[in-house]
């Protein structure tokens, strides 16, 4: 499916998602928390696309994008809950413009522990698709 470099790549990507995911405990001013969970987010899905065979241009397209990177990701065989679909919806606007301080004040927007949630269930998917993936190799 992929070289061993783009296996690499991809299981790269997925430590550093898992590294992004905001702490519960976390930061307290809670764009920083939802910055953390929308790079968690886009790395965890360009980690499913690189290890579907994707390429490093195929992730740099969807770059800040998380409905693109979704869309890239389905496109190769990885299907996100809906929703990482419905987070991805929310995140997008305001994480492609950095404006994500928007976001906290918007009235009727998810809840951001909700959307956290959502972020870091969305990296133990793609985590455990892709570790199902690879045992299915050996």
């Amino acid at each position: 499916m992929t070289g061993a470099a783009d296996q690499m790549s991809a299981a790269d990507f997925i430590a550093r998602a898992i590294e992004f995911l905001p702490a519960i405990d976390g930061p307290r001013f809670p764009e920083i928390r939802l910055h953390h969970a929308s790079i968690a987010f886009e790395l965890a899905t360009k980690a499913a696309i690189l290890h579907s065979g994707g390429s490093h241009a195929e992730c740099l397209t969807a770059r800040h994008d998380l409905d693109a990177c979704l869309a890239t990701a389905r496109r190769r065989g990885f299907n996100a809950a809906p929703e990482a679909h419905y987070a991805a919806r929310t995140l997008t606007p305001f994480y492609k413009t950095h404006s994500l301080a928007q976001l906290v004040r918007e009235p009727g927007a998810l809840a951001l522990d909700q959307l956290c949630a959502e972020a870091a269930a969305h990296v133990a998917q793609v985590d455990a698709w892709m570790q199902d993936d690879n045992k299915t190799k050996v």
